[in-house]
């Protein structure tokens, strides 16, 4: 249940220098096969992320999240006290982790010393064990805990009332203590409740163990050999039972009450039984009463209890052999008593099973706003289909959910628009950037490459103000009024009767435009003088009463001046000059019942939803309810209801969910969190820090381009790969075989563009691509690529022609030839070829060859030296 973290981490730094470059290469680091960040104990659960910190989620009742308090909580809360953590081991209801040089930290329960820290105080936050050095293993029980070093020595701690720490007194020791009677050589170790096992070439377990080691006895301090262990690879406890795995087979041992031994039976076994149909494993764990193993092609496979769904199965019943779960490809599995958590391949963490104490990390909903207590500076939010961005006061754009972009550093934005399936955001430059999906175009960048990496959209010279993300579509205005539009044109909501267009094209009739939003398929902007022309669908009604027609640009009939417009699937919602609110077009959901009751500042909507702030600064919502985002109101309802005195600055409405920020800047957010979109008690933060990535070294023909990272994660191993584009804006190709730090330049880069693509690597796992920008321009050559070294031939004797060959030089090179006796020039010896003479008897000879070229350095090569010349 408590499976260990082992890693064996080497790094290695190299500096290379050269051509008045300085250039520092990624370090790089091997991890042990089948590690594992993920640690789940009773009620709690904790993984290691981006940077290496720490972060636990669920019960809180002795500190052991961590955290500082005892709030229980399914938003995952980072570690105090610890930083680069290598290994991590939860128990009932304490923990204890591993830092990279080997230093050990517990936190949580302490009523029986289990901390090891030499009292019985609980700490809340992560606390080092002083005088334990180089530990390289830690197990943490019921209430005890074990821990290796790196010399095998194991160290106990905590409770004894069951032999746990091999001597026959009951008393609980508060320090780490070593323990003498264990078995030479350990190399794993294992604890199941108040049970321990160690892997010693065999397996040795003491402790509590009713029915697995030492039949009719509840107490066995001494280590007793498990018969049939021999050429165990690894071991894993349970409540009640253990199992081993062997070269190709995993064999579990006793109660079975659930089916937990995987050998088709109810029949409890003191000594090992085969699992049947297991082979090549790749990772074993056990929980209370069930067991998985993960494959050679990283399927997981389990069998036992299922009272909580904990194998990932939609029957609740015992399985007593082993199942395929369907669950996603995974690195490593993790146990907890009720719950099993997959580090997938791409380093996320799901949990499946019991969710009672929120130790999945899993909130599917909420019907109250829920705070991020990280975010207290927000001035600009938006929200879509299961996306929430942010933008800072001071410009830093952060997003939560599916559409999480890849931005380059530096780049700061004001405004930002999501939509269903992408998403822009403008720069303090004036430029639009996109990110997402891009199957018609919607990225504006002359492609159809989905990447959740930012790219411009592809048009040159404007300063845009504003930018709107429909369904699959998009739209933005210039500071000085144009109106633009791109990707799916399939109901004329680009302004014009055509095709998709994977550029931005001016909407036509349009040019004191202020403000731009979208929907679906139909999207407005507020002209001078407050008048309103929107375009596209109107099947709905949603632009003009008039018609169900498809339309071009068109006058939206007010009778007042508006000041805000706001766009959902199919409604139209007006603010104007007197603060009053009109909804128009589908009101199937109550979210276009035409004039709303009180007075609004400010409104948004989206999936049939309405949210408005009134004069007083307090947030109001109407139309459907569901996904919560009605709160406890569960029917669709055209009258406003208030969700908190909280004043409020700003609301933004997705499909799903709901976002505001308070007038101090606090985000908060309610509704649907399928994808983590409330930016709040939802999964554990990445795995990965993003690294900033950019190529050195001169960009010339003949040179060597280098990617250079810089980032916090010091514990990967990286992988790269070039591209190369022939313009600015043209398509990226990817260079397969191009998949070295370094890049050789060679003519057929001429005047090419080059970006690098770096992912990080750990646990068996692999971020998503970081790209650097592209390069300028690859230029012609700064140098003489080919200066080979000249070759003296001929008979060194006097009165005999020595002949200077100069190899293979560059094309269009101009050779000079310069001959010299000893360190003496030769006046006039500038040929190729050398008449030997009387003088030169008893002397060395050589010659240099000078290169010349238009634009590049002149070159001087020298020959070796002759023999000494003869009679």
């Amino acid at each position: 249940m408590n499976k260990q973290v082992i890693f064996k981490l080497t790094a290695l730094i190299s500096i290379v220098a050269g051509q008045l470059i300085f250039i520092s290469s990624p370090s790089q680091a091997l991890l042990a096969v089948g590690s594992n960040p993920v640690s789940a104990g009773n009620s709690s659960t904790c993984v290691i992320r981006a940077a290496d910190d720490l972060y636990c989620v669920g019960s809180n009742t002795f500190g052991q999240l961590g955290n500082g308090n005892q709030v229980s909580t399914s938003d995952p809360q980072k570690v105090i006290g610890i930083s680069k953590v290598s290994a991590i081991s939860v128990g009932s209801t304490s923990a204890c982790a591993i830092t990279h040089s080997g230093s050990l930290y517990c936190w949580g329960n302490n009523s029986e010393g289990q901390l090891g820290l030499g009292d019985t105080a609980n700490r809340s936050t992560a606390t080092l064990i002083q005088g334990l050095t180089n530990v390289s293993q830690v197990a943490v029980g019921e209430n005890f805990a074990c821990a290796l070093t790196s010399n095998s020595a194991l160290y106990c701690w905590g409770a004894n009332d069951r032999g746990q720490l091999t001597t026959d007194s009951a008393q609980y020791i508060t320090i780490p203590t070593a323990m003498t009677q264990s078995p030479a050589g350990v190399t794993q170790i294992s604890i199941g409740g108040k049970g321990i096992c160690v892997l010693a070439t065999e397996i040795y377990c003491w402790g509590d163990f009713p029915t697995a080691v030492v039949p009719y006895e509840t107490r066995n301090r001494a280590p007793a050999k498990l018969l049939g262990s021999a050429g165990a690879k690894s071991i894993e406890l349970g409540a009640d039972f253990g199992c081993f795995t062997l070269a190709s087979s995993v064999s579990c041992w006793g109660a079975n009450e659930h089916g937990q031994l995987g050998n088709g039976t109810r029949l409890s076994a003191t000594n090992p039984v085969a699992v049947t149909g297991i082979a090549a494993v790749k990772d074993l764990t056990a929980g209370d009463h069930f067991a998985c193993v993960l494959d050679a092609s990283n399927d997981t496979y389990c069998w036992g209890e299922n009272q909580e769904g904990q194998l990932i199965v939609s029957s609740r019943s015992d399985q007593l052999t082993r199942i395929p779960t369907g669950a996603s490809k995974s690195a490593s599995i993790e146990a907890g008593a009720n719950n099993l958590c997959l580090l997938k391949v791409d380093a996320t963490v799901t949990c499946y099973g019991d969710t009672s104490s929120g130790q999945s990390g899993y909130l599917l909903s909420s019907k109250v706003p829920l705070t991020n207590a990280t975010v207290s500076s927000g001035s600009i939010i938006s929200t879509g289909l299961s996306t929430t961005c942010l933008i800072s006061t001071s410009g830093n754009l952060q997003c939560w959910g599916d559409l999480v972009p890849v931005i380059a550093a530096g780049l700061t934005f004001t405004s930002v628009s999501v939509g269903d399936s992408s998403a822009c955001a403008v720069s303090s430059t004036k430029k639009i950037f996109c990110w997402g999906s891009n199957t018609a175009g919607q990225l504006g960048n002359n492609t159809t490459r989905t990447s959740l990496e930012i790219s411009e959209i592809y048009l040159v010279g404007a300063n845009f103000s504003k930018v709107a993300v429909g369904y699959r579509h998009a739209c933005a205005v210039t500071e000085d009024g144009l109106s633009y539009c791109w990707g799916d044109n399939s109901r004329q909501q680009l302004g014009f009767v055509g095709a998709d267009s994977r550029i931005p094209k001016a909407v036509p009739g349009i040019g004191t435009a202020a403000l731009v939003s979208s929907g679906d398929y139909h999207s407005c902007v507020i002209q001078n003088a407050g008048s309103v022309t929107c375009w596209g669908d109107n099947s709905k009604k949603q632009i003009n009463s008039t018609n169900i027609n498809l339309l071009t640009p068109t006058l939206l009939a007010s009778e007042l001046s508006i000041t805000s417009v706001a766009l959902g699937p199919a409604n139209t919602c007006l603010l104007d000059i007197n603060k009053g609110l009109r909804c128009i077009g589908d009101n199937a959901k109550k979210a276009a019942p035409g004039s709303v009751s009180g007075t609004y500042s400010s409104i948004a909507t989206g999936g049939n939803t309405v949210c408005a702030i009134d004069t007083d600064e307090k947030a109001f919502c109407f139309g459907s309810a569901d996904s919560s985002k009605l709160g406890e109101v569960i029917v669709d309802n055209s009258t406003p209801t208030k969700f908190s005195d909280e004043l409020v600055s700003s609301v933004s409405v997705g499909s799903k969910h709901i976002c505001v920020i308070s007038k101090t800047g606090q985000l908060s957010c309610w509704g649907s969190n399928g994808s983590g979109q409330l930016a709040s008690s939802f999964g554990f933060p990445s795995a990965f820090a993003v690294p900033s990535v950019s190529i050195s070294g001169f960009k010339s023909v003949g040179e060597s381009l280098r990617a250079v990272i810089v980032g916090s994660e010091t514990k990967v191993s990286y992988t790269y790969l070039w591209k190369r584009a022939s313009t600015l804006n043209s398509l990226v190709a990817s260079l397969t075989s191009q998949t070295a730090f370094l890049y050789s330049l060679t003519g057929t880069d001429l005047a090419k563009y080059f970006a690098v693509e770096v992912k990080q690597s750990k646990w068996g796992t692999t971020s998503i691509g970081y790209s650097s920008p592209l390069t300028s321009a690859i230029g012609s050559p700064i140098r003489l690529l080919f200066t080979p070294v000249p070759i003296i031939s001929g008979t060194t004797k006097a009165g005999r022609i020595l002949t200077a060959r100069a190899g293979r030089w560059d094309a269009g090179v101009k050779l000079t030839y310069q001959w010299y006796r000893g360190k003496t020039l030769i006046k006039g010896a500038t040929k190729a070829t050398f008449a030997v003479s009387t003088v030169d008897v008893g002397k060395q000879l050589y010659v240099a060859v000078t290169g010349s070229k238009s634009g590049v350095p002149k070159v001087v090569t020298k020959s070796a030296k002759t023999a000494k010349i003869i009679r």
